[in-house]
């Protein structure tokens, strides 16, 4: 469940770019000037020996409902700070955080691009890496 056998492209783009797409996803652009930046960071739904986060909950993991708020001030950049992936152990009580853990596709899914998916689509994200990614 640790393997990192998940393929990870790169792609350069010039600063001059008007759009950019990768098959058929439209990814947002830097605006000419950036007026508005939002920070966000520790997103990650935290399931290891210790602590069991309630992943299905909004309330108890708020990322969703914190993006969606992020996208009505419509921000010209969105920096994440860092520690999008928590799920690292198998939870206890699978009807409180589901069965997804570990560093492979689902449990990034999971952890971030699905709650994201419809904040990505309307802002461009730099991406610091944490120390859960590391």
């Amino acid at each position: 469940n640790g393997d990192h056998n998940e393929t990870v492209c790169e792609l350069t783009v010039q600063t001059s770019a008007k759009n950019i797409s990768i098959e058929d996803l439209r990814v947002p652009i830097l605006p000419e000037k950036v007026n508005k930046i939002a920070f966000i960071g520790d997103t990650g739904c935290r399931i290891n020996m210790l602590f069991q986060q309630e992943c299905n909950s909004v309330d108890s993991w708020p990322l969703k409902k914190n993006l969606d708020s992020i996208a009505l001030h419509k921000p010209d950049l969105i920096i994440h700070v860092g520690d999008y992936h928590y799920r690292q152990t198998k939870c206890r009580n699978t009807k409180k955080c589901g069965d997804i853990y570990g560093y492979n596709k689902k449990a990034w899914y999971a952890d971030w691009f699905e709650p994201a998916k419809d904040i990505s689509l309307q802002s461009p994200f730099l991406f610091v890496r944490g120390n859960h990614e590391s």
